[in-house]
C-alpha cells in the first residue's frame, strides 16, 4: 500500500504544479517556459502497452514532464521509463523531461543509471532521468523566503529523522507557510502534519501546528 511519503507529494504537486517550477528553478537551475499544468498520467501506445507515471504536466516548454516521485529503488522502472518517454517522444516529436524527486542519495545514483536496456550483440536504449536530490544543503535550500511554497519539501526531505536539525527545519517549514496566501496556508500545513514519520512526529502535536501557523515566530 502506498506510503503518506509517497503519496502527501504527489497529491500536492499534482493540486500545485508552481511548486514543481520552484523545485526545478531552484534544484536544476531552469523553470518551465508557461504554466504547467497536470494531466491523465495513463500513457498508452495501445491498450496492451500502458504505463502510469506518477504525474505528468504539459507546459510550452518543455512540451512535457514526468515525475516519479521515488522512495526506494523499483526493478520495474528500468522499462516503465523507457516506455514512458518513449511514449511521450513519440506523441509529441520532441524530447521532453523525465524527473525523479527523492530524498535518498542512494536512490538518486540508481535512478540516474537504471534507465539502461542492452542486447545481446550490443544495441542500446538508454534514458537518463533529471534527478532532483533533497539531501544535504538542498534541503535549506526549499526554505526559501522567495519560495514559501518549498518548505513541505523540505520538511519531507526529513520526515524521519531526529536531532535539532530536523527540529530546526520543521520549525523553519512553519515560519515559511505562514508567509503564504492565507488561502493555501491550511492545505500546507495539513501536508506537512501528514507526511511527518517518528521521531520528527513527536517534535508538534496537530494542536501545537497550528498554533505555531497562527503565532511563528514564538516557536524559534
Amino acid at each position: 500500500m502506498p506510503s503518506p511519503s509517497h503519496e502527501v507529494p504527489i497529491e500536492l504537486l499534482r493540486k500545485h504544479p508552481e511548486l514543481l517550477a520552484a523545485l526545478l528553478e531552484k534544484l536544476a537551475g531552469a523553470a518551465p517556459k508557461g504554466r504547467l499544468e497536470a494531466d491523465d498520467a495513463t500513457l498508452r501506445f495501445a491498450k496492451p502497452a500502458e504505463v502510469r507515471p506518477d504525474l505528468v504536466f504539459r507546459c510550452e516548454h518543455p512540451p512535457w514532464v514526468l515525475l516519479e516521485v521515488q522512495i526506494g529503488m523499483d526493478a520495474e522502472k528500468s522499462r516503465r521509463w523507457l516506455l514512458a518517454a518513449a511514449i511521450q517522444l513519440n506523441e509529441t516529436r520532441v524530447m521532453g523531461e523525465v524527473v525523479v524527486l527523492t530524498t535518498s542519495r542512494r536512490v538518486a545514483a540508481w535512478a540516474a543509471r537504471v534507465g539502461q536496456a542492452e542486447g545481446a550483440f550490443g544495441t542500446r536504449l538508454t534514458l537518463t532521468p533529471l534527478v532532483l536530490l533533497l539531501a544535504g544543503k538542498s534541503i535549506d535550500a526549499m526554505l526559501s523566503e522567495a519560495h514559501p511554497e518549498l518548505a513541505f519539501c523540505a520538511v519531507w526531505a526529513v520526515r524521519g529523522r531526529r536531532g535539532p536539525r530536523a527540529k530546526r527545519v520543521l520549525r523553519e517549514a512553519l515560519r515559511r507557510i505562514d508567509t503564504l496566501p492565507e488561502a493555501l496556508q491550511p492545505g500546507a500545513a495539513r501536508a506537512i502534519f501528514a507526511v511527518r514519520r517518528e521521531p520528527l512526529a513527536a517534535y508538534f502535536s496537530a494542536s501545537s501546528l497550528r498554533a505555531a501557523l497562527r503565532c511563528p515566530s514564538r516557536n524559534a
